[in-house]
């Protein structure tokens, strides 16, 4: 019952984040960039093609962390549908591959489509909690908004309910967060 639930949830989430970002602000990938061989087998399906999630399935991979990234990929997600990718089958050399070339997919440039991006796979499509419970972050004024993201919380990424990965200024720049602080101001 649980894993339908989240499975539903994922749906919805992924499916009102689209909407909610219309995804206008993304430029389209370049054919040429080909996903490396292991995503295109082992994560696709429920993926995306180019990482950005399918309703129901998988959620966005993009410029994802890349402690938690790896902590997921070779751990799993209780309860889901994702399973763990131990390197005997997908290397570290082959995930670092595909992370790199997950991060190389264009970035969003409006708050509503950074958020979506970066923030919305937990906290939810509109800031108000997400598919994993996590918490809302809807109200947050600017400087706790850039403290929270610069500081993360938690040592555990299996710890999935109190754990935030750290977003430092090369990841997501203090602009962007002003973007994101924006939009979730808006909500």
């Amino acid at each position: 019952m649980l894993r339908t639930s989240l499975l539903v949830s994922s749906a919805l989430a992924a499916s009102v984040g689209a909407a909610l970002c219309g995804c206008a602000d993304r430029a389209v990938p370049n054919a040429a960039d080909a996903a490396p061989a292991p995503y295109a087998s082992s994560c696709a399906t429920c993926h995306g093609e180019t990482g950005e999630g399918v309703a129901g399935l998988g959620l966005e991979l993009r410029h994802s962390p890349p402690t938690y990234f790896n902590w997921v990929v070779r751990n799993g997600r209780v309860n889901t549908t994702m399973l763990a990718f131990p390197s005997t089958s997908v290397s570290d050399a082959q995930l670092g591959e595909i992370q790199s070339w997950l991060n190389a997919m264009p970035r969003p440039t409006s708050g509503q489509a950074l958020y979506v991006d970066f923030c919305g796979n937990c906290h939810g499509p509109a800031g108000r909690g997400g598919t994993l419970l996590a918490s809302s972050i809807t109200g947050k004024v600017r400087a706790d908004l850039t403290m929270l993201v610069r500081a993360g919380e938690g040592t555990d990424p299996s710890m999935r309910f109190s754990y935030m990965p750290a977003e430092d200024a090369t990841q997501l720049s203090d602009a962007e967060l002003d973007l994101i602080a924006t939009f979730l101001g808006a909500l």
